[in-house]
């Protein structure tokens, strides 16, 4: 039988269409699939601040995909792009249970802003931020809510009293996976006095971490937020960092 050429046009088309009509396929526990996914980005801040990128429709039966990106600097930079239009290419992967904030995850994750895409600004390096020479000692007041996982922080002058800010420069913060466990940072070249309580909580557990003496160590309730004040004292002198 003999085509007519219309006909063999329309049989390439639909061909073409049911190529791209081809559902994303879903990793399993222990394996990753390739995708290139495109939606909307947002940002969740938090200890356990994360990007997560929104398809138009559902895939794989989540609304929002985790991106996993590479290191600091790329979390920073992928903040241009929040409330953008993005194409995020890596591979799919189901995160472990309780490190992950969804069921399902980009690892490697590479981003592409739209073409309609205002980038904003980077988050912050406070980092980088230097700390005045002169400065001995301060005084940290940190607050955490389990509930939320927000972390806030004040940093005073220990002799003068006086407010040092960003207190992000001065204080930070990391949860662990199991988030039971949460450290609180003195800046670095400052070591950690012991942890005294502000809200009085008489079962909290709070410490120098015994194995890095910038730390504070805490045991996290589950549901009462914990508040507590300690001092950061310079460990070496600053001609010396």
């Amino acid at each position: 039988m003999q085509f007519t050429r219309p006909f063999l046009l329309t049989i390439i088309l639909l061909s073409t269409s049911i190529l791209w009509a081809a559902p994303q396929k879903c990793p399993s526990e222990t394996t990753s699939v390739p995708a290139t996914i495109t939606g909307t980005l947002e940002y969740h801040p938090g200890v356990y601040a994360w990007y997560g990128i929104r398809p138009t429709q559902p895939l794989c039966g989540q609304k929002v995909l985790q991106l996993d990106l590479s290191d600091n600097a790329a979390f920073r930079e992928t903040h241009r792009f929040v409330n953008c239009e993005v194409t995020a290419t890596g591979s799919l992967f189901v995160p472990v249970a309780e490190s992950g904030s969804t069921s399902l995850g980009i690892t490697d994750a590479h981003i592409q802003p739209g073409k309609t895409c205002k980038p904003g600004q980077p988050l912050p390096d406070y980092s980088a931020i230097p700390i005045p020479p002169t400065l001995h000692q301060y005084k940290v007041t940190a607050t955490y809510n389990p509930r939320t996982f927000d972390f806030s922080a004040q940093a005073h002058n220990g002799s003068s009293g006086q407010s040092l800010s960003p207190w992000q420069t001065y204080v930070s913060d990391l949860g662990n996976d199991s988030r039971d466990l949460q450290r609180m940072y003195c800046a670095n070249g400052f070591e950690a006095s012991a942890p005294k309580n502000a809200l009085g909580q008489p079962d909290l557990q709070a410490n120098v971490d015994p194995d890095d003496s910038q730390a504070i160590e805490v045991a996290i309730p589950t549901d009462a937020t914990v508040q507590l004040s300690f001092l950061c004292t310079r460990s070496v002198p600053a001609e010396k960092q």
